[in-house]
């Protein structure tokens, strides 16, 4: 259930969509800040268009913040002595049925110069919360959600300075794969929601497209003892990204390692804390192909991911949490018969995820509107 993001917003295809999903870390804080959303938000409507980073496969998803600290090991367990087994994959089945905590953001930023002049072609940031219990409808072959009904507690988001309702407590919305595509549709009483919420939603609850798993480019067939740490596998990284994008990449442009930081006790039970970093050089998200005109001169992608998995490799993650950031220059023109011009983007996201298994007298009713 790690959040992707969606491929394309309003036919926009050859605009950069930047971002990446548990306390939120921010790495550049004046790139993303964070809206405060009155509890009470909602009928605000904001048209702006915002376009989320394609990031097409479940590698990015499972990209979690990278702590800095080990914990201590539980009492009683002498977690330096024992190796794990390492499954950061856990398939989920049909019928189950969490409470979801989540909030992200997501920053980008665009800027030509020509003849020396900056102009700013894009600068926006968006923040969304979700607090639903989600009802798991279909899964795919590896047990990856395709299908998500969520019941509403509260769903709200900041765009711009300017906060509204994405959906009313108490409402229930459908989070879908779509079977050509790969991309996650969400929708409402049988009605896909706006180009703004539709953004929002993609920062904190898109699903998997497929392709190779979490533990395929980022886990290990071999236990590992707290301390230790493994290369990440490029081959089936490059694999993901060339799911949704024709830009060329090599294993030479990707590198990016693992940890087993520590093992902690959350919601009573041990659970493994486990860090993933990926640098990606030359290489910009987030576009199928460059604009028009336009040559990478440089890119430079990192993204840190963490996640609280049980040592009990039958029982679900319990946290997860993602922080992405992109910077990047392009050299062209922005048409014909226009001089030199060098566009500067970056781009950030931050997302954090709980999960909270509902037990038989919790569990919420579903429904068959979408």
């Amino acid at each position: 259930m790690w959040p992707q993001s969606d491929s394309s917003v309003a036919g926009r295809t050859n605009r950069p969509r930047f971002g990446g999903s548990e306390a939120v870390t921010r790495t550049r804080a004046d790139a993303v800040k964070r809206a405060r959303i009155p509890a009470d938000a909602g009928g605000i409507r904001t048209e702006l268009p915002y376009h989320p980073i394609r990031k097409g496969s479940t590698m990015i998803c499972l990209m979690n913040t990278c702590a800095a600290i080990v914990l201590a090991a539980l009492p009683g367990v002498n977690a330096e002595e024992q190796s794990y087994d390492i499954l950061l994959t856990r398939p989920w089945v049909a019928g189950q049925q969490v409470n979801v905590i989540a909030e992200g953001s997501e920053s980008r930023k665009i800027t030509a110069v020509i003849n020396g002049t900056p102009q700013e072609l894009d600068n926006s940031e968006i923040f969304v919360e979700l607090n639903a219990d989600a009802s798991i409808l279909n899964v795919d072959a590896e047990g990856r959600p395709t299908k998500i009904q969520y019941t509403v507690k509260r769903c709200v988001m900041n765009m711009n300075g300017t906060s509204k309702t994405v959906v009313p407590k108490g409402s229930v919305f459908t989070a879908q794969r779509h079977d050509e595509s790969q991309e996650t549709h969400f929708s409402m009483n049988g009605e896909a929601l706006g180009t703004n919420e539709n953004a929002a939603l993609q920062i904190i609850a898109s699903l998997s497209q497929g392709g190779p798993t979490e533990n395929d480019i980022f886990g290990t067939s071999e236990h590992q003892p707290v301390g230790a740490s493994w290369d990440i596998n490029t081959d089936k990284a490059i694999e993901s990204f060339h799911s949704n994008t024709t830009l060329p990449i090599s294993g030479a442009d990707i590198s990016g390692r693992s940890s087993l930081l520590a093992v902690r006790e959350d919601k009573g039970q041990p659970c493994l804390m486990i860090s993933s970093r990926l640098s990606i050089e030359n290489f910009v998200p987030g576009f199928e192909e460059l604009p028009k005109g336009f040559e990478l001169k440089r890119a430079f992608l990192t993204s840190m991911a963490q996640g609280l998995f049980p040592v009990d490799s039958s029982k679900l993650p319990t946290q997860e949490s993602l922080n992405m950031d992109l910077d990047a220059i392009l050299v062209g023109a922005l048409g014909a018969d226009q001089p030199a011009a060098v566009l500067q983007i970056t781009g950030s996201r931050v997302a954090s995820r709980k999960f909270t298994m509902l037990d038989a007298g919790e569990k919420v009713a579903t429904g068959s509107q979408d």
